[in-house]
């Protein structure tokens, strides 16, 4: 049972088709969620992590308008509102929270607010939760004639041990360096305000590839209207500008984050959504001569939320997209300007559109893989990628199937005419792109395909299938959907990341189907040995409902799908009927189209699709639809 101290905590929910309870998702759990009245009231704002090194505990660290509350999330599935430290000041839509040596240093934009600095150690002693804690340190007076007062961000290089304080009162808003080796004595040490306003930063000991730099200390900066800025800062005396550089349709550098090799780095721009009408885009720069940063280009994402926070950790960044919520982008293809979204989870699920609501930012380096993030309504969501089921399966389709070589035709893919691929002919419109199973009857969301090319294919495509997995025979215990690629030699390949995740199933009955050929199931739940499942249908027949058919055996053995259900509406299960003649017969005779009527998928409705139709016109295979 979920353990609940402080109002509702809503516990762990699995992402299943697209869902996981209310909220949109994709290759993503939800494990539990507090609402923001249940952890001190006031709108969300920043967060961050710390590990006890003690106890072993994961904490979250999440800003609010009215002050700081810490989670210990060392049982995700149970978070504990553990309690609050209040600001220092009054309150401010912006807070902003970092860690070095089991010390937190907060900042807000609240006037007089300064830099809270909060003894993390403290958190493994509550044995009453929740408590109201009371800051360890505070650091304010830069001795420079002048009082570190509202600030907007704050940027801690835990390698340097210094902190840079951005978008403050002081130095024309640059960065003001406070040394905290310390945490009890931190020290101003330098500021740097030749590039203006910095509105958020990522400063490193650089282990790029730029020679000129090795040893130094670098800042990657985001300075609002002025764009992306690189900054020397290894004498904190005389800290040097390196590279000033825009950008095509710049409206305000928000923030950005450097992948691990220091080779290129990822920023979002808050206000080129809203103001430019476009998606969202994350811009990237290849920064391997510091001097001269290169502009690649932009990844441009289907939703057309602003974008907010992004953090990198490993081959992933993780972007908090205000509405659109956690989106997290492949990296590995940045150099070309090729990312790929691989999983999401919206905590805004009534809209994804350019508006500054939904969430903030995320941490995802806690060691456990939970990923934590903040939203300003509605409070903090703790959420886990899934670990995926490795997927071995195989299938054939009649009509496209050669016994003579053991392979099956790809006359589809080899005219050009899979979706969103450049038709052979120049006098036929293109399919337009993405998975072709979103319409009725089969509804599914996926977006699967839906910005692929011609290169994006691999040469031996067949078509599209969508399979599914269920805990029983009834469709209404289905427990994962994907779209997939249905190849020659009759291995299917799977575009989503994740179509089925560990433990949701020991075992699990495989659906197949196809636009126009009859859908077959296993004849029984197929086990899920050591994360893989693997099945393979062209080996034998699949299952039989009542007087139902599975497939079709063919004379070198090799079973596949019927070939002639072109109306997939029939209930309540797959059938081959005269609707699917009027099909044919209202398509005979077109060409070069990717059409329910070509039954043996060859771009062409003629005479030889009727054949398949007749020949097995009157079957039904008896899978529950």
């Amino acid at each position: 049972m979920l353990l609940a101290l402080q109002g509702i905590i809503y516990a762990q929910t699995d992402c299943i088709n697209g869902m996981a309870g209310m909220y949109p998702c994709n290759g993503i759990n939800l494990l539990s969620h507090i609402p923001m009245a249940d952890m001190g009231g006031g709108n969300g704002n920043d967060i961050w992590g710390w590990t006890s090194p003690v106890s072993g505990k994961e904490y979250v660290l999440m800003g609010r308008t009215n002050g700081t509350a810490f989670i210990d999330i060392s049982d995700p599935l149970n978070p504990v509102y553990v309690g609050n430290l209040p600001s220092h000041s009054g309150s401010s839509t912006w807070r902003d929270i970092k860690v070095h040596k089991d010390h937190a240093f907060i900042v807000s934009e609240a006037a007089d607010h300064g830099m809270q600095i909060f003894d993390l150690t403290q958190l493994d002693a509550v044995n009453t939760p929740p408590v109201t804690f009371t800051e360890t340190n505070h650091f304010e007076d830069t001795g420079i004639g002048g009082m570190v007062g509202g600030t907007h961000n704050i940027v801690i290089n835990e390698d340097s041990e210094f902190a840079y304080l951005v978008g403050s009162d002081l130095c024309g808003g640059g960065l003001v360096v406070v040394d905290i080796r310390d945490p009890m004595l931190p020290r101003y040490v330098g500021c740097y305000s030749t590039s203006g306003y910095t509105h958020d930063a990522q400063c490193v000991n650089y282990t790029g590839p730029d020679a000129d730099y090795t040893g130094t200390e670098i800042c990657f900066n985001s300075n609002g209207s002025i764009g992306f800025v690189i900054v020397d800062v290894t004498d904190k005396n005389d800290m040097q500008l390196i590279a000033s550089s825009q950008y095509t349709g710049r409206r305000y550098a928000h923030q950005g984050w450097l992948t691990p090799d220091h080779q290129y780095f990822l920023m979002n721009d808050e206000l080129d959504e809203s103001q430019n009408g476009h998606n969202t885009r994350t811009h990237l720069w290849d920064v391997r001569d510091l001097d001269v940063p290169v502009y690649i280009g932009y990844f441009e994402s289907t939703e057309a939320a602003i974008d907010h926070n992004l953090y990198i950790n490993g081959d992933y960044a993780y972007q908090s997209n205000y509405r659109a919520g956690l989106r997290i982008i492949d990296v590995n293809g940045v150099a070309t300007g090729n990312l790929e979204e691989v999983a999401y989870f919206d905590t805004y699920p009534a809209s994804n559109s350019a508006n500054f609501s939904g969430t903030w930012s995320n941490y995802p380096y806690f060691e456990s893989g939970v990923i934590a993030i903040s939203n300003i309504g509605e409070g903090l969501f703790l959420v886990k990628m899934q670990d995926c089921i490795n997927l071995q399966l195989s299938a054939a389709i009649e009509g496209t199937y050669d016994v003579g070589t053991g392979q099956m035709l790809n006359g589809l893919s080899g005219r050009g005419l899979l979706p969103g691929q450049t038709p052979v002919s120049a006098i036929v419109a293109p399919t337009p792109a993405g998975q072709p199973y979103s319409a009725a009857p089969w509804n599914y969301s996926g977006t699967e395909g839906s910005d692929w090319t011609d290169s994006d294919y691999p040469n031996n495509v067949v078509d599209w299938l969508l399979i599914s997995f269920r805990t029983d025979t009834e469709k209404t215990s289905e427990v994962g959907r994907t779209a997939a690629l249905l190849l020659q030699d009759g291995s299917i390949d799977f575009p989503a990341r994740c179509p089925l995740n560990v433990g949701v199933a020991d075992s699990v009955y495989i659906v197949i189907e196809h636009r126009n050929h009859m859908g077959i199931m296993s004849p029984e739940a197929i086990p899920i040995v050591g994360g893989m499942l693997t099945y393979d249908f062209t080996a034998s027949d699949s299952y039989r409902g009542g007087a139902g058919f599975g497939q079709k055996e063919l004379s070198d053995g090799t079973w596949v799908m019927f070939a002639g259900d072109g109306d997939q509406s029939d209930m309540p299960s797959f059938d081959i009927t005269g609707s699917d003649k009027t099909i044919w017969f209202d398509n005979n005779g077109q060409f070069d189209q990717y059409k329910a009527a070509d039954y043996n998928l060859n771009g062409d409705v003629n005479g030889a699709d009727k054949a398949y139709w007749f020949n097995n016109n009157g079957i039904s295979s008896r899978v529950p639809k």
